[in-house]
């Protein structure tokens, strides 16, 4: 009988090793390459880029107020501390100026560093995994020519020992991130045009929608679950002790949701450019079909609402 606690130690010793080693090779599953061939010097391309970029709004994670564009610094506030989003430039040095394309693919679409470690789900790579590589290939360009290179080491995060090993985030990735392909629900251009900036680049359910047990967003589109884009409660943190709550979009007419979303994203050291609102009448239309609630109001859906943030 005294052997029993022995074993049991040496078997979650050896649990621990094996739950490692496979928390090393699943990155690397989760990786391609890609045969695309980048002119990043293309100003056709690099302008397709900047676009792109724009739709999944990097610049506002990735800069700080008053600090340079794209080299990153703005804490990610999470109940066991701050992450900190990372220097995004094309600096060679402590940027991603070493990145080849596949380097970057791996990154914005599956999560994966280019030392085959996993990012932290702070960037919603599940919603990028949406994004064509060729959309992908553009925002390279963008980044590697059109983007100022900024020599700015990368902070650490504040999670305490253990809760900040990165492994294993292979396993959330895992259960959490599974591959998936872009869905329309219907034939009309513009509502599927909609429904691919909310799922995917604008990843709009990052912030409106509910998180389940494991942090991961509960529901990925309207296939998922009704609960998609239905609100998202943020978690309190040792740094915000007031949680706030994502409203629906639903009950916004075109010009809330377009003066909320310009507030948002130049607020709280956010620094973003305004949205177009025809972005905003874009995603209207798509989030007009979900199913309503006996809470929900008529949407507005003219196409000519305006607001004072957009650009006319």
């Amino acid at each position: 009988m005294k052997k029993w606690p022995l074993i049991i130690i040496m078997a979650a010793i050896v649990g621990l090793i094996l739950a490692f080693i496979i928390g090393q090779i699943l990155p690397k599953m989760r990786t391609t390459s890609s045969d695309i061939e980048v002119n990043i010097t293309d100003p056709a391309l690099i302008k397709r880029g900047q676009y792109v970029a724009r739709t999944a709004d990097c610049v506002a994670c990735h800069t700080t107020l008053e600090g340079e564009t794209y080299a990153g610094g703005l804490p990610m506030l999470t109940p066991l501390g701050a992450i900190y989003s990372t220097n995004i430039t094309p600096d060679k040095e402590t940027g991603i100026g070493q990145y080849t394309f596949s380097d970057f693919k791996n990154a914005v679409k599956h999560g994966v560093r280019h030392d085959n470690k996993a990012l932290y789900p702070a960037m919603p790579y599940p919603s990028y995994q949406l994004i064509p590589d060729e959309d992908l290939a553009a925002m390279y360009a963008y980044f590697m020519s059109d983007v100022k290179p900024v020599k700015q080491a990368n902070l650490k995060s504040e999670l305490p020992p253990v809760t900040n090993w990165r492994w294993p985030l292979a396993y959330w990735q895992a259960l959490f991130d599974p591959k998936r392909d872009f869905v329309p629900e219907t034939d009309d251009a513009l509502l599927t045009l909609g429904q691919y900036l909310i799922e995917g680049p604008g990843h709009c359910g990052s912030c409106h929608t509910g998180r389940g047990i494991g942090f991961q967003e509960i529901a990925l589109n309207n296939a998922d679950s009704e609960e998609y884009l239905s609100g998202g409660h943020m978690p309190e943190t040792p740094h915000d002790r007031m949680a706030f709550t994502m409203p629906e979009f639903i009950n916004l007419s075109d010009a809330d949701v377009a003066e909320v979303v310009n507030y948002v994203r130049n607020s709280w050291t956010n620094q973003a450019p305004e949205i177009d609102v025809d972005d905003v009448v874009k995603m209207r239309a798509f989030l007009a079909k979900k199913p309503k609630t006996s809470t929900d109001i008529a949407p507005d859906l003219s196409i000519d609402a305006q607001t004072k943030g957009a650009k006319q």
